[in-house]
């Protein structure tokens, strides 16, 4: 699952996961399912990549999916000091609905944009 705050380009990472391409634009998701195989030595890794959205009103339902997610990649925006600061909200979240032995990773995106700041 990636996870974070509105507007600081989540589905962009995740498209350029995807399809090799950096999309430098804001895209609006609600929440989107994508599936990637890959192939590493003998081994096949499939991801399923849920890419949910981070404003207030769909919270409640995010709670469904962080209730199950094993994986969770935290993304903040290197030029939204509040995107950085709700990572503790979004670690608590987890944790509080998620029993699993779960995956965090942290993500700071548009540091191309911070660096001109």
């Amino acid at each position: 699952m990636i996870i974070g705050e509105s507007r600081i380009w989540k589905t962009c990472l995740i498209n350029q996961f995807l399809n090799s391409v950096l999309l430098l634009c804001y895209i609006k998701t609600r929440k989107d399912l994508s599936i990637k195989e890959l192939k590493i030595n003998d081994n096949t890794l499939n991801f399923e990549i849920w890419d949910i959205l981070g404003i207030g009103l769909f919270r409640t339902v995010n709670k469904i999916f962080l209730k199950t997610t094993l994986i969770t990649l935290l993304v903040h925006d290197l030029t939204d000091q509040h995107s950085f600061n709700q990572l503790n909200y979004w670690i608590n979240e987890i944790k509080d609905l998620n029993n699993n032995n779960i995956i965090l990773g942290i993500a700071s995106n548009k540091i191309d944009l911070f660096e001109k700041k």
